[in-house]
């Protein structure tokens, strides 16, 4: 139950963007595609998340621009290949990010690798450096005939400029995930829109995702509302 605890406090706790040093990028409303609303970021799932050390948690704590978890009370997500990463806090958002909506603030995270998660059923793409949420947007991803593949997957090429040779398209700021060819890129992100299987970010978020990104950094592709997890929004 302390994961439903946690989620029940980010939901109370999400209220606002007061950072002078956060990156805002509005589009035009979402319609989402069939199934629960498209939300801010991730937060931690239902299922997955536990929180480490003694005693009973606190929950986590109100900041202007980020949820925080307790120092010792990390919250943790379990990825599809079963290993874990720790959430130690989340960006605060004034409401569901919309079509070629996304947010970017890092000030005060210390450095590291960056990973990402990729929640699929609400289209929602969230950038963690040591525990801490650093980046989210609304994304594309692979219509029926071209599935998006769930799983953990390692940046494998980088490239500001790709085009590609099976389907004749530019796709700037390339993240290649699979010898296939699926990708994270930049795209119109769009109402009704969808991929051959690679995931479509906004332009100037894939610029920062790219800066942020190394070889050998790990992507987890899921899909929590499938799992009946209600956990993707706060």
């Amino acid at each position: 139950m302390a994961g439903v605890r946690i989620v029940a406090a980010l939901l109370a706790l999400a209220a606002g963007v007061g950072s002078s040093s956060v990156s805002v990028q509005r589009g035009p409303p979402i319609s989402p595609l069939p199934g629960p609303p498209v939300p801010s970021s991730p937060g931690p799932p239902a299922d997955a998340a536990k929180v480490s050390g003694s005693g009973t948690p606190s929950g986590p704590s109100p900041r202007r621009d980020r949820i925080v978890y307790p120092a010792g009370q990390a919250a943790w997500l379990t990825l599809p290949d079963q290993s874990r990463e720790p959430v130690r806090s989340l960006l605060r958002t004034q409401r569901p990010l919309r079509y070629g909506e996304w947010l970017w603030n890092d000030a005060g995270i210390p450095p590291g690798r960056s990973w990402v998660r990729i929640d699929l059923d609400r289209q929602v793409l969230s950038v963690f450096r040591q525990g801490h949420e650093i980046g989210t947007s609304v994304i594309l991803y692979g219509a029926e005939r071209k599935p998006t593949p769930v799983g953990v997957y390692p940046v494998l090429e980088r490239a500001v400029a790709h085009r590609s040779t099976l389907y004749d398209a530019d796709m700037p700021y390339m993240l290649r995930l699979t010898p296939d060819g699926v990708a994270i890129h930049a795209s119109k992100v769009r109402v009704a829109a969808a991929t051959h299987g690679c995931i479509g970010v906004p332009l100037d978020f894939a610029k920062k995702l790219f800066s942020a990104m190394r070889r050998g950094d790990r992507v987890a592709i899921v899909r929590a509302a499938s799992r009946g997890n209600p956990a993707g929004s706060r």
